[in-house]
């Protein structure tokens, strides 16, 4: 089932834990282009808040410590020739490994 906008905002909030936390991540800022140390907090299927107070873990909360580890968003490779080189399989086991998630 969906996770619904309310538990999103809870979580958000601190009001209510999170499924998991990635904690202690640098995060890119995709917006600014700063590197910033933040917790990422899921819920469900999504992501849920991004931020420093990661007040939304609870004692069922499955936490990851990702110190000296990057986190971005999912990448989009808005141009690409995927049948040049590799098969369609080849190319995105590629483009998964640096962080593409579209094509």
């Amino acid at each position: 089932m969906p996770t619904n906008r309310q538990e999103l905002i809870r979580v958000a909030l601190g009001e209510a834990e999170a499924d998991l936390a990635i904690v202690n991540g640098s995060v890119v800022n995709v917006y600014t282009g700063e590197i910033e140390e933040a917790s990422v907090l899921i819920k469900g299927e999504r992501i849920a808040y991004v931020g420093k107070d990661a007040g939304a873990i609870g004692s069922k909360t499955k936490v990851i410590d990702v110190a000296g580890k990057t986190l971005i968003p999912g990448l989009i490779d808005g141009h690409t020739h995927i049948d040049v080189l590799y098969t369609i399989d080849e190319l995105l086991r590629f483009a998964v490994q640096g962080g593409t998630t579209t094509i």
